[in-house]
This record gives structure tokens, C-alpha cells and sequence, in this order.
């Protein structure tokens, strides 16, 4: 899987195989470039929204590839979203929900264009077509409805902008504990050893 995965002058790269020397002189975005302050940017919304996460450690790697994916192609078919987003592994398996909140970015950045110029983009962007009594409705009656609608995550923040922490985060005694307890237990097919005054195991 590759979390590691930023922007270099807009380009998706895996940041473990990327030399310092290269990414010299370069514009780099991580997935907190993202942000506009505190506020999640619209890949980041999406994500939390389509529920496109479950333990969330490939999270920050899928949206950066989304985001490099729609800045090169702002509106893409499920075909290519699926190979844009091919390089990022999700062992939870949640394509189905990444697919989606990619879509959902790519319809979220659309409008937002719109938005920003309704006499120039109104048409070419297709902004009018939900705007007729028939989308006043169905906007309406999908602010009311509450049986089945889905909640989002109480950490989706945290792991869309990758501020989330997991167990090798932590520094407590408790965990050193542990660490020490598995370090000093010897496993079958593991081999023990003293270097440097501390034990350590291999398989």
C-alpha cells in the first residue's frame, strides 16, 4: 500500500522512492496541503462523507491520489478512476466507497467552479441540470431523510487528514512494556540474540 503517496508540481509520487535530490527545487504537497486551515479540502470531505475508509492507514495515500487524479482529469469515468486509484492498495477493501467519494469530489469541484462563475460555466459545466424544480426537491426531501442515512466516522477528520493515531504513535510505559515482553519471549522460528546490550528477534 503506499500512504506515502504526495504531490510533486501536482503530480502523484510515492514519497519512500523519491530521492531528497529530486524533489528538489519542486512544489510538494502532502495531505495536509490539502486543507484550508482547519477545514477539510473537498477530496477530503468527500472521503468522510462516502464513508471511503475503514482503518484508515491508506487514507492519506488514496487522497492524494484522487487528488493528483482530478486535477489532471476533472471529471473522470469509473474506469479511470479505478486506474488512477490503482496504485494505492486498500486491505480493508473498501474500493467500492473510494470509487464513490471520488466521483463525489470530482461532481463537489465541478460545482464549486460553477459557483464561481454561474455567466461563463452554467452550461458548459452542466451546473443547471439539477436546478429545476425536480433538484429543489430532491435536495429538500435528502435533508429530511433520516432512516438510512449514513453517519460519518467520529475520527473521519483525523484519518482524511492524516492527523490520526495508531499504536506505534504512542509513547507510553505501558506500550514499552509490552515491546520489552515480546523483544525477551522466544517465538518458534525465531531466532534471539544479544547486540548492543538489547535483545532482538528475527524470524
Amino acid at each position: 500500500m503506499r500512504a506515502c503517496t504526495v504531490l510533486i508540481d501536482g503530480n502523484p509520487r510515492y514519497a519512500c522512492l523519491t530521492l531528497a535530490l529530486e524533489a528538489a527545487g519542486h512544489e510538494i504537497t502532502t495531505v495536509e496541503g490539502l486543507m484550508n486551515g482547519e477545514q477539510l479540502g473537498p477530496v477530503q470531505k468527500a472521503f468522510v462523507e462516502d464513508d471511503a475508509m475503514q482503518c484508515g492507514y491508506c487514507t492519506p495515500g488514496q487522497v492524494m491520489a484522487a487528488e493528483g487524479l482530478l486535477r489532471a482529469n476533472p471529471n473522470p469515468s469509473l474506469e479511470e478512476i479505478r486506474l488512477g486509484m490503482s496504485g494505492n492498495l486498500c486491505r480493508c477493501g473498501a474500493y467500492d466507497h473510494i470509487f464513490k467519494a471520488v466521483q463525489r469530489a470530482a461532481q463537489a469541484r465541478r460545482t464549486e467552479a460553477c459557483h464561481e462563475d454561474r455567466r461563463t460555466l452554467f452550461r458548459a459545466n452542466g451546473c443547471g441540470r439539477s436546478g429545476g424544480p425536480d433538484g429543489r426537491r430532491s435536495a429538500a426531501l435528502g435533508e429530511t431523510r433520516i432512516v438510512g442515512k449514513p453517519l460519518p466516522r467520529v475520527d473521519g477528520y483525523e484519518r482524511a487528514s492524516g492527523t490520526a493515531v495508531y499504536v506505534r504513535d504512542m509513547a507510553c510505559r505501558a506500550c514499552s512494556t509490552v515491546q520489552s515482553f515480546a523483544a525477551r519471549t522466544q517465538m518458534p522460528g525465531q531466532e534471539c540474540g544479544r547486540q548492543q546490550g538489547r535483545e532482538k528477534c528475527r524470524v
